[in-house]
């Protein structure tokens, strides 16, 4: 999924966000998810230091993740100061 980040974002990305991009799109079984009643269910949390870029990271994997599942519609949960991030 990584291939699916554009360059120019792939460039400003802290190491920590690399790993966290890893972390996130390696616990996906993107074949099950292809399957039209699959029951994959799942998530994961992201809990690196304030200031580390977490958002910017979500929304590049989230970038990633629709270009591949169009059809999908990620469910953002997170405090109501954090809105205008979004």
């Amino acid at each position: 999924m990584r291939d699916l980040v554009p360059l120019s974002a792939k460039a400003i990305m802290y190491p920590r966000q690399h790993g966290g991009f890893e972390f996130i799109s390696g616990d996906i079984n993107l074949k099950k998810l292809q399957e039209p009643l699959s029951d994959i269910k799942g998530g994961c949390i992201i809990s690196h230091p304030p200031g580390t870029r977490k958002t910017r990271l979500t929304i590049l994997f989230l970038h990633s993740f629709l270009k591949l599942f169009p059809k999908y519609r990620p469910a953002i949960i997170a405090p109501s100061s954090l809105l205008l991030n979004w």
